[in-house]
């Protein structure tokens, strides 16, 4: 009975643009106004409890962290092409069961396929997958400590009744400060949202650090003893510009100032099409792919790419990143995909811009701005 007085809600408004989450919300809320009196509502609930604690962190990425709560799995359910609206409460349950199924079907499916091959190359086949593996489990490791130190942040925030953007500016070994005495932060972090420097590290990064700074807070000696790894090492606003020329000076990275100069970046080509060695193309500069678009035929361009940057890389006419080797994501993915990419230009995303038309030349790995936005 209370299924069809569900679905009765649903159909009802399921021509409306916000469909998936109205539908969403009247479920939730019959579930816990009924589910005690219902066994299949209560069944209902339980499973989707679950699942969340499952699967809290599927929709976190390296940028941010989103927690996928029992609402935000029934607009997934809701979004599918299987989903049947008249029988909403079964549909939830086989929708859900069906992502368990899956997995177990292809793990069982790769076992058979790894059957049908000789010794060697079923060792080869092996070998692959525990690594394919162990970077999936590297990934959901990362992704679960985020929404922990998540939580841990939103807390702070409450507590000092500051906005959690701010606070995530803190370092972990501020937080117990921060918690004492806010006010004393008020004006670092707001320099540390324009620029900031964090180091810790096991040798001298420059030959001395620190040891004066004139009147114009200019650093006037360093001393390296500094930079043994004890306590990171943090500064912000100017005095983070004068660090970065310091160490801009040693290890040869450009910093904002120095970027105005610069009409070509060089890389290193991964991957082309050998019949089309010169490439030209607008530029998108994405640095957080869950909140910004790349447009078709676009060039990609990214400080580097992770799985969260699928989308954009289909989209992409070419792959243009500052860091990352021969066996970086963005390398492999544009070998796969056939798309033409180049790596390791070090400072590609802060010297072009958004709307710049640029050409690449793959054979010599050297990427031209011939039309500045």
């Amino acid at each position: 009975m209370k299924n069809n007085i569900i679905a009765n809600q649903i159909q009802a408004i399921s021509k409306e643009s916000d469909f998936p989450k109205k539908a969403a919300q009247i479920i939730l809320s019959t579930i816990k106004n009924e589910g005690n009196s219902d066994k299949d509502l209560k069944t209902l609930d339980e499973k989707l409890i679950e699942h969340s604690k499952l699967y809290y962190w599927k929709r976190n990425n390296y940028f941010s962290t989103q927690f996928l709560n029992e609402k935000e799995i029934l607009i997934d359910l809701l979004t599918s092409d299987t989903f049947d609206i008249s029988d909403p409460v079964s549909s939830v349950e086989k929708e859900l069961q069906n992502i368990d199924d899956n997995k177990k079907t292809t793990l069982a499916k790769k076992r058979d396929l790894l059957e049908l091959l000789p010794p060697y190359e079923k060792n080869i086949a092996i070998l692959a997958s525990s690594m394919g593996a162990l970077i999936d489990r590297r990934k959901k490791s990362i992704m679960i400590a985020n929404s922990a130190f998540d939580r841990i942040i939103q807390e702070v925030a409450d507590r000092t009744k500051t906005d959690i953007n701010t606070c995530r500016l803190l370092i972990p070994q501020e937080l117990s400060y921060f918690l004492m005495s806010p006010e004393e932060y008020h004006e670092r972090l707001a320099e540390r949202r324009n620029l900031f420097v964090v180091y810790q590290g096991q040798f001298p990064m420059l030959d001395d650090l620190f040891a004066g700074i004139d009147q114009e807070n200019k650093v006037t000696s360093l001393n390296s003893e500094d930079f043994a790894m004890k306590e990171p090492f943090i500064a912000e606003g100017n005095y983070a510009e004068n660090i970065l020329n310091q160490l801009n000076s040693r290890l040869n990275f450009m910093v904002s100032s120095d970027l105005k100069a610069f009409d070509m970046v060089q890389g290193v080509a991964i991957y082309y099409d050998k019949s089309q060695p010169i490439l030209t193309g607008k530029v998108r500069i994405i640095r957080n792919p869950k909140s910004e678009i790349l447009k078709n035929d676009e060039i990609l361009v990214a400080p580097s790419t992770t799985p969260d940057y699928m989308d954009a890389i289909r989209r992409s006419k070419a792959i243009v990143t500052d860091w990352g080797g021969q066996t970086s994501h963005a390398a492999i993915t544009s070998r796969e995909l056939k798309k033409p990419c180049i790596i390791g230009t070090n400072y590609a995303s802060q010297v072009l811009k958004n709307g710049d038309k640029i050409q690449i030349d793959f054979n010599k790995g050297k990427i031209e701005i011939i039309d500045q936005k």
